[in-house]
């Protein structure tokens, strides 16, 4: 399957989106995923894809077209020029490798599993298919936090697509969020 994987900061909203008498901060409003980009890119009705990732359904926004220049990985670390494997580490640790990855941007591993919008915090989000006792089988993909608090993902050598959340491209295909990585 092409889907395989082997930033902006938030900005602030006008004062309008925020809680009354709020005077940190406020995110903006999500922007509604505009289905007419790419119209040709889109794999709505492709039963292999719904099969893979069957909590995305049609609420996706194509930002770039297909190309095999650049993968998940390589897309969260800023760099649509190459192909970044994700790597699994030892049954020990294995989100060791992904931890030197993201690390060396300035990234820290949350000990939680927020996905949630934080005003000045890029978030990045990785994914893992796990064995039958829960614990990490392979990490497989990486998505990468909008400034609406949307998240963004390469699939592949398929489209990058803009999605409302991590847990939309949890399935059979990546398997499940594992792991949130922040930087201020």
């Amino acid at each position: 399957m092409p889907f395989g994987c082997s930033s902006s900061k938030p900005s602030e909203a006008p004062a309008a989106n925020c809680p009354p008498g709020s005077t940190a901060p406020c995110p903006k409003a999500k922007t509604p995923m505009d289905k007419t980009k790419f119209p040709d890119q889109r794999f709505d009705t492709d039963p292999s894809i719904k099969k893979a990732f069957p909590k995305l359904g049609d609420n996706y926004e194509v930002e770039a077209p297909a190309t095999e220049d650049y993968n998940c990985i390589a897309h969260t670390l800023g760099d649509h020029g190459n192909w970044v494997n994700p790597e699994t580490g030892p049954k020990a640790n294995p989100l060791s490798e992904m931890d030197k990855k993201y690390e060396a941007l300035g990234y820290k591993r949350a000990t939680g599993m927020d996905t949630s919008l934080e005003p000045g915090t890029e978030k990045v989000v990785v994914y893992a298919t796990k064995n039958p006792d829960g614990t990490i089988k392979d990490v497989t993909h990486g998505a990468i936090q909008r400034p609406d608090g949307t998240y963004s993902s390469k699939l592949g050598s398929m489209p990058q697509i803009r999605h409302e959340n991590p847990e939309a491209l949890s399935g059979p295909a990546y398997g499940e969020p594992v792991a949130v990585y922040t930087k201020k």
